[in-house]
């Protein structure tokens, strides 16, 4: 389990994949957060309670977070490039946060 408090430096991570109008485009935790501050959350695409509750709070309060000196919100789940696309697309998230897929691409 990852420690968090504000300060503390993400592991460097290249398996995360985000969904583009292109297809899945490999991304690292250095590129996303390029030395800025960062807010993680880890919900699973269309899963009701994370559709209903999770997600929707993130996108409805993101501005509060990075108020608080949070730069780049992102959303990580297991769920592949496409998925995370579409769940983003169908939540209205728009560049309001960046969703990843943590799914290997083969």
């Amino acid at each position: 389990m990852f420690n968090v408090s504000q300060g503390r430096r993400f592991h460097s991570a290249h398996e995360a994949h985000e969904g583009t109008a292109e297809g899945p485009k490999e991304i690292s935790t250095d590129e996303i957060f390029k030395g800025e501050g960062g807010d993680v959350c880890g919900p699973g695409a269309f899963t009701p309670t994370c559709s209903a509750k999770h997600l929707p709070g993130f996108v409805q309060n993101v501005d509060a977070i990075k108020a608080k000196g949070v730069d780049t919100v992102v959303c990580v789940a297991v769920n592949d490039a496409f998925v995370m696309a579409a769940w983003a697309k169908e939540q209205g998230v728009g560049d309001k946060l960046v969703m990843l897929s943590d799914a290997p691409r083969r």
